[in-house]
């Protein structure tokens, strides 16, 4: 192959590689933010915390004041929300509440954050 050939598609594969990888660490209208950070919102009062685990787990342990909505019903539950008030998603690791926080942004909630690390971050503080 003419060396020109090999550079450009080295350029083209490396080009798509960076733009994946930056379109996959992209948060898309939610913040992530620590357990130190979610408990001053919380002692600020006025947010909205939504643990989206099972509720066997939110049986278990969970933030005091915080209201359960599975993952799997979030889908059907966020139309009950203000898409203007501050919410909390929380999760045993962050990992469900990401993906709730992502899909609420996607519906045009402005003001949606995600507990990174989950309850296992929040459990250290």
């Amino acid at each position: 192959m003419n060396n020109k050939v090999v550079v450009i598609i080295l350029l083209l594969l490396v080009g798509f590689v960076m733009f994946r990888s930056f379109s996959m660490t992209k948060n898309q209208g939610y913040q992530d933010i620590t357990a130190s950070e979610a408990q001053r919102m919380i002692k600020n009062g006025d947010v909205l915390v939504i643990d989206v685990r099972q509720p066997y787990e939110f049986q278990e342990g969970h933030i005091n004041g915080s209201q359960l909505i599975p993952l799997g019903k979030i889908k059907t539950a966020y139309k009950e929300l203000d898409p203007n008030q501050k919410i909390i998603l929380v999760c045993t690791s962050g990992s469900r509440s990401s993906s709730a926080a992502n899909f609420l942004s996607q519906q045009g909630f402005t003001k949606v954050y995600n507990l990174d690390g989950g309850l296992l971050a929040w459990s250290k503080l």
